[in-house]
């Protein structure tokens, strides 16, 4: 069933998630500071025996890149199923869930930072040095891993996001009166002529239906993964330079050019090899 909601012009919305420093004291400074690869299993496991499970929280499903760089900012986790489709439910149960980690923690180490709670936890074997974890509530922890897959080395697992993103803008300009709309987490939910016709959802396989990509999820969980796939899209293959223009605050700004730079250059590699493919097989 279709569900009618108010106009809006046919465009992409993302929603991207992206660490930060959410604790700092009163002159800017940091709280938190960098977590090495050996250190985020028993700060976890601390996490999770010392205040996640007194408050009834008895599992969680780690996300992006958390435990696999030999560096981290911070960690990013998700906890649940938990009932998303109810906006007052969820917020309801995201404050009581931050009211139980303040009783544990401190009212100052913990608060909410943009759909998440932020938790100002102390490194194992380190306690004196803190890390910023970030819990998320999932409807399904496990596709929700998908959406913020991160493998630690390569592209940052966000560009892969960002194309996806992309990816739905090309789509909805192919189809008038679509407006295709990713969210991190959240999903793909899809409109057609104001109207849903899918509403969001983690499903992986819907996201990659409606994403039109000729894969399976479980083969693009990294850019480099996707890049090579759309490379030989022919109905999208044109137009990836133009994920140049569609990233370029993450270009210009000082804080991500590095990665930035980085996810350009690997798209171009694969759109180079694409080409020269062609060129040989046209020879042959």
């Amino acid at each position: 069933m279709k569900r009618r909601i108010g106009r809006t012009k046919t465009s992409v919305v993302a929603e991207l998630i992206v660490g930060g420093n959410a604790f700092e004291d009163q002159s800017g400074n940091p709280l938190t500071s960098q977590i090495k690869r050996s250190e985020v299993g028993p700060t976890l496991d601390s996490l999770l025996n010392d205040v996640l499970k007194p408050i009834g929280i008895d599992s969680f499903f780690p996300l992006g890149s958390t435990g696999k760089k030999d560096i981290s900012g911070d960690i990013d986790i998700a906890i649940g199923p938990v009932p998303t489709s109810d906006v007052k439910a969820l917020k309801i149960l995201k404050d009581s869930i931050l009211m139980g980690i303040q009783r544990i923690v401190g009212q100052d180490k913990a608060k909410l930072v943009g759909q998440n709670i932020g938790i100002m936890y102390p490194i194992s074997g380190n306690p004196e040095s803190y890390v910023q974890v970030d819990v998320m509530l999932s409807g399904d922890p496990s596709k929700t891993g998908w959406l913020m897959s991160g493998t630690g080395s390569g592209v940052k697992g966000v560009y892969r996001n960002l194309m996806l993103s992309y990816l739905a803008k090309l789509r909805s300009e192919e189809r008038p009166g679509t407006k295709i709309t990713l969210s991190f987490p959240g999903g793909v939910q899809v409109m057609q002529d104001n109207e849903i016709v899918t509403p969001r959802t983690e499903d992986t396989e819907a996201i990659v239906s409606a994403l039109g990509i000729s894969a399976k999820p479980s083969e693009i969980t990294t850019f480099e993964d996707l890049v090579s796939i759309l490379s030989g899209d022919s109905s999208v293959s044109s137009k990836l330079s133009g994920f140049e223009t569609y990233i370029s605050r993450y270009l210009q700004s000082p804080d991500t050019s590095v990665e930035a730079m980085k996810a350009m250059g690997a798209l171009k590699n694969a759109l180079n090899l694409r080409e020269t493919v062609r060129l040989i097989l046209r020879l042959v």
